[in-house]
């Protein structure tokens, strides 16, 4: 295995992403994160601006040398080709080539590895947004601008390769005669993202919801990786966004950039709401007169797409998740109530069975069933990478982790569990692990024996003692002689 050599500013971003967003995929790229800066030595030959380290997790047989592109690819190095330097120890650019983030990680990353880790396809997808929202500046710039100018942002002209994208799709697209509403809202502006042209290739409204809060409501952009872009500006800002930025979902759930908590806020806006026509409204969807909520009152509903609003009383259930009527709902551990068919039975270390919302954050699906976090009947194993049944779990002494039952094995030798990895146990021909340290345990003719199992015997010997299996063997007086000498031969 070579050591994997990785740019400066390629190892900073790892490092943000596993310091930001617990990225797995970084994680493994800076594994045990003892990456040393490559001086003056046995690597002087790479240059002094790279880092390199070992890794049993990839392989760097088809790419190496890995640094950023401003066009959002991965530069490196691939297999038979000269690694080469100037003068400034700099890395040239002679036999490099280009490729997507997630075709590079999958050349690198072992797939026993994806496979053993559960990394899936929006994991690689999350990653290459984040990459590129960091790299691929596409020379864009943000733009903050007053309520009197959504009408001319939401007119603006798309540009085709937005074709699909939720900027190209949405519903209010073109129809700035619905917008008095927002252009009327002195608690209202718009966040545009504009390329050197002044094409439009993301919006946001950004509502001020306190004296010293904003809030960025949801994100439509051209691109995937550009909602990174409006994270890191809510981040810098210390504005709030929702947890599901690019949904009208969960209207009341927000990630707060000031803590990086997840909280849950109930959010009113004082405007004039008496207008000839109406927008959908994504998050403040519910109202009366004179003011738009993220939560339901029984007023007036902004869910329709022809201008108009709905006011009239319903009969049917509220969902506080989904912030949607609907036919039936429960109540969940958390005193709201969730649509029925969004709901999942857990059980809870409080309130024992009871419900929960689907997505809730704080429930985890083992083996088919629904649990919170904190429940006695599961528990988090460092090493299966993922929590586990309290009934299939054993503590196991080389690890000092808990391993499901079937991944471990235990030691007669000292009473203890150890993983099914461990290289300090060794299954003897008994089927039964014990310590190879063991001073009962014998090797003989390329398997392992155990005194206790009655199968090996000590031949004396004018040397020194030999085993042999004990049906090799026959005893007289206590002591074991090889069978075909028996009558004549003491060893």
């Amino acid at each position: 295995m070579k050591y994997l050599f990785i740019s400066k500013s390629f190892r900073d971003f790892l490092n943000k992403r596993v310091c930001e967003e617990n990225c797995i995929i970084g994680k493994i790229l800076l594994r045990r994160s003892r990456i040393e800066k490559i001086k003056h030595g046995k690597y002087d030959m790479q240059g002094s601006d790279c880092y390199g380290h070992f890794n049993a997790l990839i392989s760097t047989d088809e790419c190496n040398y890995l640094t950023f592109r401003n066009d959002g690819t991965i530069s490196y190095l691939p297999a038979g080709k000269e690694h080469q330097v100037n003068e400034n120890k700099e890395w040239k650019r002679e036999g490099r080539q280009n490729a997507k983030p997630a075709k590079v990680l999958r050349k690198l990353i072992l797939p026993r590895v994806i496979s053993f880790l559960k990394i899936k396809d929006i994991q690689f997808e999350n990653f290459t947004n984040a990459y590129k929202s960091n790299f691929a500046t596409d020379n864009l710039k943000f733009e903050i601008l007053e309520s009197d100018s959504i009408g001319e942002i939401y007119d603006a002209e798309i540009l085709k390769c937005f074709d699909g994208s939720p900027l190209a799709g949405s519903c209010m697209k073109g129809e700035s005669q619905y917008l008095q509403i927002y252009a009327e809202c002195k608690c209202l502006q718009i966040v545009a993202l504009f390329d050197a042209d002044k094409n439009i290739h993301g919006r946001a409204l950004l509502w001020k919801v306190s004296e010293d809060r904003f809030f960025l409501d949801r994100f439509y952009c051209g691109k995937d990786h550009y909602n990174d872009l409006f994270i890191k500006l809510a981040k810098e800002k210390g504005w709030l966004y929702k947890v599901r930025y690019n949904s009208y979902d969960e209207k009341r759930h927000f990630i707060d950039t000031r803590t990086g908590e997840s909280v849950r806020m109930d959010l009113k806006i004082e405007t004039d709401t008496d207008c000839k026509y109406y927008p959908y409204i994504d998050t403040f969807s519910y109202g009366g007169d004179g003011f738009l909520t993220n939560y339901c009152v029984e007023k007036y509903q902004y869910n329709n797409t022809d201008g108009t609003r709905d006011g009239e009383e319903r009969e049917e259930a509220y969902c506080d998740f989904t912030d949607r009527y609907v036919d039936e709902v429960v109540y969940t551990y958390d005193d709201m109530f969730c649509d029925i068919d969004r709901a999942v039975r857990i059980h809870h270390p409080r309130h024992g069975y009871c419900y929960a919302y689907e997505r809730d954050e704080h429930i985890e699906e083992v083996d088919g069933e629904y649990f919170h976090r904190d429940s006695e009947h599961i528990i988090y194993s460092d090493y299966e990478g993922e929590y586990i049944k309290t009934d299939d779990a054993v503590y196991c002494e080389d690890i000092k982790d808990y391993a499901n039952i079937d991944n471990a094995n235990y030691c007669q030798t000292d009473g203890n569990f150890y993983s099914e990895d461990s290289d300090e146990v060794i299954e003897a021909e008994n089927g039964i692990y014990y310590l190879t340290t063991d001073p009962d345990l014998v090797q003989f003719a390329g398997k392992y024996y155990h005194y206790s199992q009655n199968e090996i015997v000590v031949i004396e010997t004018t040397n020194d003692n030999h085993y042999k299996h004990i049906n090799q063997c026959i005893e007289i007086d206590g002591k074991y002689y090889v069978r075909q000498f028996a009558s004549t031969t003491k060893f």
